[in-house]
């Protein structure tokens, strides 16, 4: 029951004992529980304004108004949250519900949809959502700061209705993409967002209530393209990362992926693959309705050829067809400067990192506090990773100095060099009077997350230190 005054109070508490149900007495703000087992809510009829999931209201004396609360199986959402907002406190939030799912927001207008929620455990603390209303540009319009629910009455598996109390301001936009941003918090501050594996994301996240306008593309009636983001120009090397918003109208979108295709101006397939529609969701269905942002890394390949090709973007179903036609977009590749001969150098090695990167041999200089190896390597084919370098300055047992990155200096990762190119990178190693005057060079390509990558010597030894041991080094004075 939420109190509105004490009469309200008293007549809710006789109701409860006349019932033997479960009394739960709200403060005004608070969100409202649904519990498996169905419930009523009892409040007063001066109440300014209805709830639109509430079922079944009927007025008892002229005072009161009673209403059934739908449980979870009979709630529908009227915008599904694609991947639920999990917050580090037990809180799941699942989507929206409106009075109408065409009652999108206007200017100068008061908007309450309900935000739907369950709570995955127990809690005694007293949390509040804040929930801005934005558009693309990040511009708030309104703002709305309910109480989630008395930390004493949370129950877990429970869900939860909390209205969004939005008066958005003058000026909203009459098309283009509008957001909600939402967080909750407590007197201690913000509780943090977290992933499918419980690491934290962030204090916010974001849900998206309003396409961008005229849709790019309608692959069915299921799924529409809302909008995407992509370059027109791309130089070889780097992946093709493009931005996609789809609007998921109906469910049963499961196991239904994208395929890509860059097709050339002769009409012969120069790259394919297949992603998921949201490839780091972690999810296997995609909730409907919602609106679902997705980023997609194409690893095109290194050294395809320069030219305009048409990129296809085609809705693959479960049994393998595709679903209606393809959305297409033309992308010029242009040429890199590469080089494929080996240079003279000073030291030759032709060691083997993982078969896919060889270590042609080196350079190296040194003066004035500083140790500048310049490293030689070929690409034996297509890099699959961003693999980072080590050069160590050892002494006895001892790293006296380093220095680590990726080639040079992190402008040109491994993944994006073309298989058989050469590649020389100068690196610089500092180190002061103190280092002793005789030390060993040790060199080695590790993967960003710090594993090793093996090493195979021109002799095809496996190097059971994956570490690449350049020489002795006397460093004059």
């Amino acid at each position: 029951c939420r109190t509105i005054n004490r009469l309200t109070s008293c007549a809710a508490s006789a109701v409860a004992v006349g019932l033997g149900h479960d009394l739960r007495v709200l403060p005004q703000d608070s969100g409202v529980p649904a519990p498996s087992t169905g419930a009523y809510l009892l409040r007063s009829t001066s109440w300014p304004h209805q709830n639109g999931y509430l079922l079944e209201k009927e007025t008892v004396n002229t005072w009161f108004q009673l209403s059934r609360i739908p449980t979870a199986s009979q709630t529908q959402l009227d915008l599904s949250v694609a991947e639920h907002i999990r917050f580090a406190n037990g809180a799941l939030v699942l989507g929206l519900a409106m009075a109408s799912p065409t009652a999108l927001p206007r200017a100068s207008e008061d908007w309450r949809p309900s935000l739907v929620w369950r709570a995955e455990n127990t809690t005694t603390t007293d949390y509040k959502f804040f929930a801005h209303f934005l558009d693309s540009d990040g511009r708030k319009y309104a703002q709305a700061d309910p109480l989630a629910l008395p930390g004493r009455y949370w129950r877990a598996g429970e869900t939860v209705f909390s209205e969004l109390d939005f008066k958005i301001v003058e000026g909203l936009p009459g098309d283009g993409s509008l957001f909600i941003r939402l967080g909750m918090y407590d007197q201690h501050g913000n509780v943090p967002v977290l992933d499918q594996a419980g690491v934290p994301l962030g204090e916010h996240a974001t849900i998206q209530v309003h396409g961008g306008g005229k849709p790019a593309w309608a692959f069915a009636e299921s799924l529409v393209l809302d909008k995407i983001d992509m370059a027109s120009e791309q130089q070889q090397g780097p992946p093709l990362v493009m931005t996609a918003t789809w609007h998921a109208r109906e469910a049963g979108l499961k196991k239904t992926q994208l395929r890509w295709r860059m097709v050339t101006q002769a009409g012969k397939t120069a790259f394919e693959t297949l992603t998921d529609i949201a490839p780091h969701a972690g999810v296997g269905v995609l909730l409907a309705p919602a609106f679902v942002t997705a980023e997609y890394d194409l690893r095109i390949p290194t050294d395809i050829r320069p030219g305009t090709y048409r990129l296809e973007l085609h809705l693959i179903a479960q049994a393998g067809h595709a679903l209606g036609n393809p959305f297409s977009a033309a992308i010029q590749i242009t040429s890199r400067n590469r080089n494929f001969d080996l240079p003279p150098m000073q030291n030759n090695l032709d060691a083997t990192f993982a078969d896919q990167i060889k270590m042609v041999g080196y350079d190296l200089e040194h003066s004035n506090g500083t140790l500048t190896p310049v490293l030689h390597w070929q690409a034996l084919g297509q890099i699959p990773a961003d693999y980072k370098y080590f050069v160590h300055a050892w002494s006895e047992t001892e790293v006296v100095a380093q220095a680590d990155a990726m080639p040079d200096s992190y402008r040109y990762p491994t993944s994006w060099w073309a298989p058989h190119e050469v590649f020389s990178d100068t690196v610089t190693v500092y180190f002061d009077a103190s280092l002793p005057a005789e030390i060993t060079l040790k060199v080695g390509l590790y993967l960003p997350d710090g594993d090793r990558i093996p090493i195979t010597d021109r002799d095809g030894n496996t190097v059971p230190s994956m570490t690449l041991e350049l020489g002795q080094v006397h460093l004059s004075r």
